[in-house]
Formats: C-alpha cells, sequence, structure tokens
C-alpha cells in the first residue's frame, strides 16, 4: 500500500471534505437550518448575476423541436478540433445556451413566498446553480464582436464590452490558429460562495460537478446541431479572470468551451 502524499493540495481537499459518520449528522442539521430560514430560501432561489447598466440582447424563448434523438446524439458527439472558419448565427447561439443552463421551469418557493424558485436545464446540488456564462464573441451574425454575459432568468445577453478579443483568447487559451476559425468562446465561471455556504467545504466539489452537468448538455446541444465545440482544461485563469472583470476567487472562471461551424 502506498503512503498517502501529503504534500499533495487535491489529496489534502479531498481528504478533509469527506463526509464521515462522526460528522454526518452536524452536516445534515446545519444544511437543513439553511433551508429553514425563509429570506436565505428566496435568495438562494434567483442565483444569477445581472449587469443593469449593460446594453441587452433579447434571446428567443421558444424552440421548435428539430434535432436528431437523444441516443443518436450521444452516439455521435465528439469533441472536433477543425472548424470552418464560417460563421454562427444568433440563433444558434441562443438555442445552445438555453438547452445547455437556461430557464426549463417554476415553482413558489411557498405559500407565503412571492418569489419562485427556477429550475434550469443541469442538474444543480440544492437548486443553488453557482455557475454564470460569459461569451467572447467574434464572429456571430446578429452579434457585434465582444463580450457578453448570459442572464439566465431573464433570457437575455448583456454586452460587457465591445470589440474583438479573438486573438487574446488565441493566448490564453489553445492555438491561434484554432480559435481563429471558430466563432465564439463560452467561459463558464463559478461564484463559490452560492454552493458552498451551504455545503461548506463539500461544496467545491458540488461547484464542479454541476460544471460538467452543464458542460455536457452544451456538448450534446453542439452535437445535435452539428456544430464544432472543443472543452477547454488547459488556461490561463488569472488572464481570462481579468479580462470578464472578475476577481479570480469569490468568482472565478472554470471551464472554458470554443464553439464553431464543424471544418
Amino acid at each position: 500500500m502506498t503512503e498517502p502524499n501529503v504534500s499533495s493540495l487535491a489529496e489534502l481537499y479531498h481528504e478533509n471534505s469527506k463526509l464521515r459518520k462522526i460528522s454526518w449528522r452536524q452536516y445534515g442539521e446545519f444544511v437543513s437550518l439553511i433551508t429553514s430560514i425563509p429570506h436565505v430560501v428566496e435568495k438562494m432561489a434567483r442565483s444569477c448575476k445581472s449587469y443593469p447598466t449593460a446594453s441587452q440582447i433579447a434571446l428567443p424563448d421558444h424552440f421548435e423541436p428539430n434535432g436528431p434523438s437523444l441516443e443518436t446524439v450521444i452516439q455521435k458527439r465528439r469533441t472536433l478540433r477543425e472548424f470552418s472558419g464560417r460563421p454562427l448565427v444568433l440563433d444558434e447561439i441562443a438555442r445552445l445556451l438555453h438547452f445547455s443552463y437556461g430557464v426549463t421551469g417554476s415553482a413558489a418557493i411557498s405559500q407565503q413566498a412571492t418569489q419562485r424558485q427556477f429550475f434550469r436545464a443541469a442538474p444543480s446540488a440544492g437548486a443553488l446553480y453557482p455557475l454564470e456564462i460569459y461569451l467572447v464573441v467574434w464572429n456571430v451574425v446578429g452579434l457585434e464582436p465582444g463580450i457578453y454575459h448570459y442572464h439566465t432568468i431573464n433570457g437575455v445577453l448583456e454586452c460587457l464590452k465591445q470589440g474583438d478579443f479573438c486573438e487574446i483568447v488565441g493566448e490564453y487559451t489553445i492555438s491561434k490558429d484554432l480559435v481563429e476559425k471558430a466563432c465564439v468562446l463560452c467561459l463558464v465561471t463559478a461564484v463559490f460562495q452560492r454552493t458552498m455556504f451551504k455545503y461548506q467545504e463539500r461544496g467545491y466539489r458540488f461547484v464542479l460537478l454541476d460544471a460538467g452537468h452543464m458542460a455536457q448538455n452544451m456538448c450534446l446541444m453542439a452535437a445535435a446541431m452539428n456544430l464544432g465545440i472543443i472543452p477547454i482544461g488547459a488556461f490561463l485563469d488569472d488572464e481570462l479572470n481579468r479580462l470578464l472583470g472578475i476577481d479570480g476567487v469569490n468568482e472565478s472562471v472554470i471551464y472554458p468551451l470554443l464553439v464553431g461551424r464543424a471544418g
């Protein structure tokens, strides 16, 4: 049996975020307490950033089914590493976002509460939805080049910056040539405390799981729409955080996905 690597930060975190019999009951009581406070529950139900001074682009809110079966899409899904350079259109972006992380329903929190709980296309621990999606756009018909935030609850894109950031994105992620022939980089960020205030250290695991759920939706939708998509693990964290104007601590980029017309 190999000795544990005490110098591994990953192993230290994994061990210290385990649930054990000795702490199981206390942990459950804390989680139950959080969900029993009405104003906290109402705040949790609207987990979405907003940029109120940004100009907004409304996205379609109704989509006719027009794709292959789920079984066919799962069988077909691949990471395509060639893009054609042809542009995407705004309706394709809207469909990709909605079926990845958009609102798919809602329910009243209680008979007394005025706030509703919004449900999304991807599962989330405790329905806390810690993720935000930003788009760096440079080749989409109907969208000026720039950086946008997807307001999931309102179903709009909020324009944060205008300009062509394609070259910068190439420097911060993968090969420049591949990025140039793509159309948009989806930057998935995490607002960690949305989940961790309830689930504590273990909540960090849940945040990463949430990102995986959402990204798989996006990959399957891309396959259904015959688009190319590349999930990216190697990227310059702080540079992308600065590009979005986030601090990298309370909110940080955790998962970029490059999307374009398949080559």
